[in-house]
């Protein structure tokens, strides 16, 4: 389409003057402006949008701001996630359902980046669909093969909801015409991108006339002009127009200069937002290209945009353009940096933004609207700045903006510096401790150790690294350097491990006397260096400097103690034994009598771990053989009795404790692709389940200050629904830990009540007070807890068992966040079996406070009741379906002793339909003030009832 503005299509407007001050918009004091005159259209202006707003009407559309962005995040990861993706999140310790969401986009926005710079390609999915149902969904086998390459191209899956969802928007794409001018206007005024749904909005907005706003003024920068005559005087206005067209970026063309001209004629505010939006509009070609149109919609999709928001002038991703304005960059700094002119302070600031350009800041910079081509260097720095801040806050989002940069330095280089440990020489540990005699840190150990590669390299000397396993160009060549390793410690009289001799090595290296005392300050030195490498990854550090700590000085004792204090959560632990147990089923060469005695091993290594050798000590302590057998016993005995022992490696005689290879911990996390593949459908299942997830989700979270992560909301959604799944699920796992430890064989159903009865009676009986409610509901849940853990390596269990498990513990995790904020999830017996209660009490002021109850029944469907507490009085009604009317009228019979025992008068309450409003009577005056326990104690007073009637 070529649109041709007319500026003599009115040649009556007229231009005014007005005394305007203190009410410029943002933008008009940025730029210079011209704008037609408002007489008559003041709605129009929403530059007076936030007037009469209270504070918490700006606090409440924050938050709805902050739901919006996590919900338009999740559509990010449920359209844009690979398997390249997957997998170098998973290598550097990200599970995407654990992880804050916005730091997963972050992240992947950074990995992306990095494969188009790199130029990687990327092969596709596992889930994509076969040619044959593509074909038979967009109707063209021609079209089928340009969308294909155009996700494969844009790192998208071609999976049936994302084809359907292209197909839907392409064929809005083609009913659009040419917008007319007064839909030209429409899009203009609102800043509204040439998107499919934009285009589809102005043309149905009945915005047809473009020459509403007849009379028009025109400002520069901070004042307005003199009223002009009927005709605007283009000559005189030329230098300002120019001006603002080259802020836009724009080329100062007779089309563009032509098309500011037609702004001012229709009463447009020119300013460079406004010309380029105009401009960018006016670019689109009428009929519009079904393959350009696809290309646009994949672009979207890449950036983890809907379909319909497919902007039809852009044909690249941002992540394209990042690696496009990357290499512009630099020819740009290279070319700045010729010019002899420039200053040493301008050299200095140029050579730091060239080291601290990242492909993550690139993409910001693109998200920006940011051009090189038309930048000088002091706006391309600012700029640079800005993106590093935007960036830092999306990783470190509790932090002020110059703490955030600082800290997004200080991990940049943590990441950099710790991927150079493992290849530096071993040496530089003896170095360390007996040369240098400085803090066993990161950076002294990259400065030490490249120094120390350096003269290595140039002597032409092999040398050992800092990983455990030699270079294999330099293992012949150190064996041979060290043939009399053995001998020595013979000589010592020390064991014979693979760990004693690298001590040996690195002792030798440094030219330092081989004793027992070094050699265990040096086999201890190790130790913590290959233990913190091996935690050292990129979730871990980002997690470390959120947590105040500096990777790069902490002494290493130190990061090995942090390490050690994150203690696996419960839910950690289900995922780690699913992830082994699924490795088990996968491994057909195994027998069942195989599989079994591998889960015996890791389930005592485990409790081995956790005991922090208190197992080892009991052994030695009764003076028994140290092996597999006895260790067990004691695994059994303590979990038993309950044992505390602490010991240390030379408790009893033990003169060492050692292991051949990496830990049980680093061998169940070590990935594999055949697992990776089988867990990242898994868990893009359960992301693109979450595409749409309710905002009341996330605002849920969002109050309970909970993390919003995938696994966080599927539980959130779940238990807000209902929680009998969970509560059924505990009362199963409570029968099978009886039925374990008591050998039956066969259980009762009034035994598995009772049992489920016991560990939760104290709930309804503490609804008496907060205090009291939620000291009960957190006992329930720390033993609720403690049998899932107990259950986990129950024989017979797989790897979808274990992870049923690890959902009933987040559920629950989530259900003890909400009894803090006073919504409790109590399970209870009815006539027809096992419910949960919701009970939600909220306290509207000192003489007012509400309580909410609801349970769905299996014969009777959903029953709520609500209860308002005022001034000692309580008033309130009850609804359920017509067939429990009868029920639930005995339950006014049952009130009134019940309240007066409580110290309340009861003063109205009914039983009614479910879409009946309720008015009640008013309260007098005069009465006592209502306390919280009066509204917990009234609770419990129809909970009980509740129990009783249904």
């Amino acid at each position: 389409m070529r649109i041709t503005f007319d500026n003599n299509a009115h040649p009556n407007t007229e231009r005014v003057t007005t005394a305007y001050s203190n009410t410029r918009t943002q933008e008009s004091v940025k730029t210079g402006a011209y704008t037609a005159d408002i007489s008559g259209t003041v709605m129009d202006n929403n530059a007076y949008g936030v007037q009469g707003r209270t504070t918490e009407e700006v606090m409440q559309e924050a938050l709805v701001t902050d739901v919006t962005t996590q919900q338009n995040y999740m559509t990010v990861m449920s359209h844009s996630m690979s398997t390249e993706d997957f997998s170098k999140m998973m290598e550097e310790g990200v599970n995407p359902n654990d992880m804050e969401i916005e730091t997963v986009v972050t992240i992947v926005d950074r990995i992306k980046a990095e494969l188009v710079k790199s130029g990687v390609s990327v092969a596709g999915y596992t889930d994509d669909l076969d040619s044959e149902t593509l074909t038979e969904i967009v109707g063209s086998e021609g079209l089928a093969r340009h969308l294909r390459g155009t996700f494969v191209q844009n790192d998208i899956p071609v999976t049936q909801d994302n084809v359907e969802a292209v197909m839907d928007a392409l064929n809005e794409a083609k009913q659009l015409t040419p917008p007319t001018e007064g839909e030209l206007k429409y899009l203009v005024n609102n800043g509204m991108e040439p998107t499919i749904e934009n285009l589809y909005m102005a043309e149905h907005s009945g915005a047809v006339d473009a020459n509403r706003q007849g009379k028009g003024y025109y400002q520069e920068n901070y004042g307005y002009y003199a009223k002009k005559a009927d005709s605007p005087d283009f000559d005189k206005l030329l230098p300002q127009i120019q001006k603002i067209v080259t802020e836009a970026g724009l080329a100062v063309s007779e089309e563009v200069i032509k098309q500011a001209e037609w702004m001012v004629e229709k009463g447009i505010p020119l300013t460079a937002e406004k010309i380029s939006c105009l401009h960018e509009n006016s670019q689109l070609s009428f009929p519009l290209q079904e393959k350009e149109v696809v290309q646009a919609i994949a672009g979207a999709m890449a950036e983890g945009k809907r379909p319909m928001q497919a902007n039809l002038t852009e044909t690249e991703n941002k992540y394209r353009k990042a690696a496009e304005l990357s290499v512009n960059i630099t020819a740009k700094i290279a070319e700045w940096l010729e010019d002899s002119s420039i200053s040493i302070s301008a050299r200095r600031q140029l050579e730091e933004a060239r080291l601290r350009m990242s492909a993550e800041v690139n993409v910001r910079l693109v998200e920006s609207g940011f051009s090189i081509d038309t930048t000088d260097m002091e706006t391309f720095v600012e700029a640079l700045k800005e993106a590093e801040t935007k960036q830092a806050l999306r990783m470190f989002p509790k932090e002020e903006p110059q703490k955030a940069v600082e800290n997004l330095y200080l991990y940049q280089d943590s990441i950099a510096k710790t991927a150079l440990l493992p290849q530096l020489p071993a040496a530089t540990i003896g170095k360390l401790l007996f040369e240098e005699k400085i803090t066993l840190n990161v950076d002294n150990l990259v400065e030490k150790g490249e120094k120390l590669r350096t003269d290595y390299q140039k002597a032409g000397q092999a040398y050992e690294t800092l990983m455990t396993a030699p270079r294999k160009d330099m293992g012949d060549t150190i064996r041979k350097a060290f043939v009399n390793v053995d001998d020595i410690l013979k000589d010592l009289g020390i064991e014979l491990t693979a760990e004693n001799q690298r001590a040996v090595r690195i002792l030798s290296y440094n030219r330092m006397a081989i004793t027992p005392e070094n050699l265990l300050q040096v086999r201890e030195a190790d130790r913590k260096v290959q233990r913190v490498i091996d935690k050292m990854t990129p979730a871990s550090t980002l997690k470390m400097i959120r947590d105040g700590i500096n990777p790069l000085t902490t002494d290493m004792a130190d990061l090995e103690q942090y390490f050690k204090d994150q203690a696996e959560n419960p839910e950690q632990e289900m995922e780690t034994y699913s992830r082994y147990l699924y490795r088990l089923e996968k491994n057909q060469e195994i027998s069942p009598q195989e599989r079994d005695a591998y889960i015996g091993v890791y389930r005592m290594l485990r409790q081995i771990e956790k005991s922090d050798g208190a197992v080892i000590g009991s052994v030695l302590q009764a003076r028994s053989e140290l092996n597999f057998k006895q260790l067990l016993t004691a695994v059994r005995t303590a979990k038993k009795a309950g044992m505390n022992i602490l010991v240390d490696e030379t408790f009893g005689g033990l003169s060492d404790l050692h292991t051949e290879g990496s830990s049980i911990d680093a061998q169940i996390n070590k990935i594999n692709e055949e697992w990776i593949n089988e867990i990242q459908e898994d868990i893009l299942e359960d992301i693109r389940s979450l595409k749409n997830v309710e905002s009341d989700v996330i605002k849920t979270l969002n109050q309970l200050d909970m993390p919003v992560t995938v696994n966080h909301m599927i539980s959130a959604s779940v238990l807000t629904q209902s929680a009998n799944p969970l509560f059924n699920y505990i009362k199963k796992q409570l029968s099978d830990s009886s039925k374990e430890d008591d050998k039956k064989e066969n259980e009762v159903v009034d035994t598995e009540n009772a049992i489920f009865e016991s560990i939760t009676g104290t709930l309804t009986e503490s609804i008496i007070g907060k205090e009291e409610m939620q000291k009960a509901y957190r006992e329930f849940g720390t033993q609720v807890t403690e049998l899932l853990q107990q259950n986990l390596y129950t024989p017979g269990q797989t790897s979808l068992d274990v992870k049923a498990m690890k959902s009933a513990c987040m559920q629950l995790s989530v259900a003890m966040k909400m009894s803090q904020e006073e919504t409790y999830e109590i399970p209870a017996f009815l006539q027809d079996g096992l419910t949960a209660i919701r009970l939600t009490i909220r306290h509207q002021s000192e003489e007012n406070g509400q309580a909410s109850i609801s349970l769905e029944t299996e014969n009777y469907g959903k029953v709520q009741a609500f209860l308002q507490i005022r001034q000692g009085e309580v008033t309130g009604y009850v609804t359920g379906k017509s067939e429990i009317s009868e029920r639930l009228d005995n339950l006014k019979q049952m009130f009134p002793t019940a309240f007066e025992e409580k110290n309340l008068n009861l003063r109205d309450f009914r039983v009614v339909a479910a879409e009946s409003k309720v008015a009640f009577t008013k309260s007098e005056e005069g009465v006592e003030k209502t306390t919280a326990r009066m509204v917990y104690e009234a609770a419990k007073v129809v909970i009980k009832a509740l129990r009783e009637v249904l």
